[in-house]
């Protein structure tokens, strides 16, 4: 077997403080009018069939016209199967945005090691239209992995050297990319990823460094950086501000299902995670980014149903109507921070998993009207529409394919029944003395109580025990006497690191709770951390955006490793 790295498990903590530091946030009376932005997923150009064919071509590459939204009965464009590489799209494209008040656009961008992918729709249709200029842009460099890299990933400080080297001499110098307080804004969506290439949280950092002194040499102030972080946690939004990144931002919160949604649910409403972002996640953020020193840049997305890509295998969120949307994007405007006053919005045109605001047959211009109104933009909005001619001129199908795919507008949309979370009851459970102390050693918890996943018990002695990982989704939980949740201020997990030479990298831990209320386990009673070297989890309950709401007393505890070999507690 492998050498691991090993780790000490000694105590849980759960503290009653009584003492809270107040945060004031203050803003002059006139704040700027924020701006508002759209993601763009390229591609839509790709003509092959539907399946990939190496090496890389978009003769050959898999079209998801072709091998997904054509075959499923929704969503349809109404510009139609369309070529965005094709300038004449974007003469369409630029009014309407504008028109309803989006002042920029963000291009998910795809590179590594020297390869492009998915760049014509930008290079060639945005860049080669008529009146580009009137509108901003950005890159949000999807920096994952894929089929399509003929490289293996390298996101090293001399890798991100040479690719701000690309981005400044084809983008950053023009006139209509998007700049705040004059730096250019650079967006990054795999954070985790360049922390586990560059190795933890100071060689990202000098990598970061390294991009912004190529911007300042190609006469640019700096680098605006913004981190793509789709969920709540205020340890990892920490993380982004030491990394060096200026603002965060989401991409899509299909992930953020309200208490009552079960946690293997395929399908739920739109408005159950609406009304979680705006109840709890958007002021949660925006405060939490005033306390990190790193502003919030509020997001709001269309929806997802992702049937088209996957089949059965989808999630699907239901009713995710313009007007909806409209309300989520009311909040969002709500929540802006006037230090780096943006909004964004997901996606123009993520047919595949059914979030976009781009005109359809379903919708017409309705999100595009909810956004204009809640900007105060006053009708009439430019809605030309192009003509049956320009959408057949610029489609990726032949006129049969679009006969079939119209043939399939009449499929049976199958949509499984939410699954619906199982309450219990809040009850009285007397106040312990605090703080309660959860001990693993040979004198603490019996071992009874404690159900272990994927980790195998090295040792165990006085001062606590230690854990080997097995590999596959490894945690721990534990079962406690019962506890009233207002009675419990902050919880302290104490782990030590026994050869942290091996990795300087935080590894990222899920905490779950449950109560009487709510009795198993749910996303929504959850929150991720980190488990830093040398450091305990802390993790103070005001900064759990649903702790109120999950009841009480509390029953049970669960700490979730991942799924990397050698980690253990």
């Amino acid at each position: 077997m492998a050498s691991m790295n090993t780790r000490r498990c000694g105590k849980w903590l759960l503290y009653c403080l009584s003492v809270f530091c107040g945060i004031l946030l203050a803003h002059s009376a006139e704040t700027e009018k924020p701006r508002v932005g759209v993601y763009y997923f390229p591609g839509w150009y790709r003509t092959g069939g539907e399946t990939f064919k190496p090496p890389y071509d978009k003769a050959s590459d898999w079209s998801e016209w072709r091998g997904a939204i054509a075959k499923a009965p929704s969503p349809r464009p109404l510009a139609g199967f369309y070529d965005d590489s094709d300038p004449r799209l974007w003469n369409y494209y630029i009014p309407w945005m504008r028109g309803h008040g989006i002042d920029f656009i963000t291009f998910d961008w795809y590179y590594n090691a020297g390869q492009d992918y998915l760049y014509e729709s930008l290079d060639r249709g945005f860049l080669g239209a008529a009146g580009n200029e009137q509108m901003e842009f950005c890159l949000t460099w999807c920096n994952h992995g894929g089929y399509w890299w003929s490289k293996p990933i390298d996101q090293s400080k001399p890798a991100l050297t040479e690719m701000t080297e690309r981005v400044a001499s084809r983008y950053l110098h023009r006139s209509n990319y998007l700049k705040h307080e004059g730096k250019p804004v650079f967006m990054i969506y795999e954070v985790d990823l360049l922390l586990d290439q560059n190795g933890g949280v100071e060689k990202t950092r000098e990598a970061l460094d390294a991009m912004r002194r190529v911007a300042r040499k190609h006469g640019h102030p700096d680098l605006y950086l913004v981190a793509v972080y789709s969920y709540y946690s205020p340890d990892i939004i920490g993380q982004l501000r030491e990394i060096g990144f200026d603002a965060f931002c989401g991409y899509n919160y299909v992930g953020l299902k309200s208490a009552r949604v079960n946690w293997d649910s395929k399908s739920y409403p739109y408005r159950d995670v609406a009304d979680r972002l705006i109840d709890y996640i958007y002021p949660h953020l925006k405060k939490t980014g005033a306390e990190k020193q790193i502003p919030y840049w509020p997001t709001v997305f269309a929806g997802w149903d992702n049937s088209p890509r996957v089949g059965a295998e989808a999630t699907i969120l239901t009713d995710n109507t313009p007007s909806e949307f409209g309300r989520l994007f009311q909040h969002a405007l709500k929540n802006v921070n006037p230090a780096s006053p943006f909004v964004i919005v997901e996606a123009w045109n993520e047919w595949g998993e059914n979030s976009f605001i781009e005109p359809s047959k379903q919708h017409g211009f309705g999100y595009l009207r909810e956004m204009a109104s809640a900007l105060g933009k006053k009708r009439p909005f430019d809605e030309s529409l192009p003509t049956t001619e320009e959408i057949a001129s610029w489609s990726i199908l032949s006129p049969a394919e679009l006969k079939i795919a119209e043939a399939n507008e009449n499929k049976p949309k199958l949509i499984e029944e939410p699954k619906w979370f199982q309450f219990g009851k809040s009850e009285k459970a007397p106040a312990p003395e605090m703080p309660v102390t959860i001990s693993f050693g040979t004198n603490g918890i019996d071992f009874k109580n404690v159900y272990v996943k994927n980790l195998e018990v090295i040792e165990r002695d006085a001062n606590g025990v230690t854990f080997k990982t097995k590999g596959g989704e490894c945690g721990i939980e534990i079962s406690i006497e019962k506890i009233p949740t207002q009675s419990v201020r902050s919880i302290r997990i104490e782990a030590e690191l026994l050869n942290q030479e091996q990795s300087t990298v935080p590894i990222p831990c899920e905490f779950y709770w449950a109560t009487s209320y709510m009795p198993n386990f749910s996303p929504f009673a959850s929150v991720f951390t980190l488990l830093r070297p040398g450091q305990p989890i802390i993790i103070p309950t005001h900064e759990l955006p649903g702790w109120k709401d999950t009841g009480t007393p509390l029953t049970r505890l669960r700490l979730d490793l991942g799924r990397k070999k050698g980690l253990l507690m």
